[in-house]
């Protein structure tokens, strides 16, 4: 019998930057992608930046997601657009595109890495990459997988 768990997606988090920006980074990304890997792409930006689209591709996902502050309330429908997708599309890797307003309390990055590093996610995605644009950063996640 097959299990039917997902688990250790291969989890990259880009957030912060423009919308062209963001795209960007996704594009390169993309270049890197194995032909025959599947990939899952949830673009939370709630529809900022959709119109700067990501070629089709075999094996490759892309879902829209609710442009919410992950530290806010807006976790729980961003948690439930993730569900989705992922059961959908059973990926290889993870790449979570984020804008949302900026608050005070809350950093985008560490926003979306709390929820998913949390409990509800973690053995199913094993965080690797966190490119935060508004900071200039890009950094490796040691995973514990």
């Amino acid at each position: 019998m097959t299990s039917t768990r997902i688990e250790a997606v291969r989890t990259m988090i880009v957030c912060g930057g423009t919308a062209p920006t963001r795209l960007a980074v996704l594009r390169a990304l993309l270049a890197r992608r194995p032909e025959a890997e599947p990939w899952a792409i949830l673009r939370a930006t709630g529809g900022l930046g959709l119109s700067l689209a990501i070629e089709p591709a075999p094996g490759l996902v892309v879902e829209a997601g609710p442009a919410v502050c992950p530290g806010c309330s807006g976790s729980m429908p961003l948690r439930v657009v993730l569900n989705r997708l992922l059961r959908r599309s059973r990926p290889q890797c993870l790449v979570v595109e984020l804008a949302h307003p900026r608050h005070e309390h809350s950093a985008p990055a560490a926003s979306i890495l709390d929820i998913l590093a949390g409990d509800a996610f973690h053995p199913v995605l094993s965080i690797e990459q966190v490119i935060d644009l508004d900071a200039g950063e890009s950094a490796m996640v040691a995973s514990d997988a």
